[in-house]
């Protein structure tokens, strides 16, 4: 995978997957920003929002309190990684002032498919890291996400 997708073409994509098929342990459908010993960063595939990223583990588990000791230390490790190089690109806001802040949320799934929902999501634990400023309504897509260089931001 090399870009960005639209909802309606990730809804279109996810449907294509059979029952079991883990698409975050697939890292060959990802963009991958950059890894660690235990975990992977790698861009959304359909954003909310610009530069809107994902910190899964290498290893398939579905809730946040299965990570081990040794996981959550290189999470600690890799996150603060991610963040000062984030930085240092000087990545502007729509605003044009620098993103200087971010929002770290935990995604835990226990059924790949939610109510109301006609397409597979993945059961697989992952942190959505998303560049955060003030007033951003987390609600609403934002429609000019896909439009992103997101490999601009990887850590390669």
């Amino acid at each position: 995978m090399n870009k960005l997708l639209s909802r309606k073409e990730y809804e279109e994509l996810v449907k294509s997957f059979s029952d079991g098929y883990c698409p975050l342990c697939d890292l060959g459908k990802q963009i991958v920003l950059g890894e660690s010993d235990y975990w992977v960063w790698i861009a959304n595939l359909s954003p909310y929002w610009k530069f809107h990223t994902m910190l899964i583990p290498k290893r398939h588990i579905s809730d946040f309190t299965d990570l081990k000791i040794e996981e959550l230390e290189d999470l600690q490790i890799f996150y603060k990684r991610i963040i000062k190089h984030f930085l240092s690109l000087g990545i502007k806001q729509d605003s044009g002032s620098n993103v200087d802040q971010f929002v770290l949320m935990i995604r835990t799934r226990f059924d790949s498919v939610e109510n109301g929902s006609t397409y597979y999501k993945p059961v697989h634990l992952h942190l959505h890291l998303v560049p955060d400023k003030e007033g951003v309504d987390r609600f609403i897509i934002d429609p000019e996400a896909i439009e992103v260089d997101i490999q601009q931001i990887s850590l390669k």
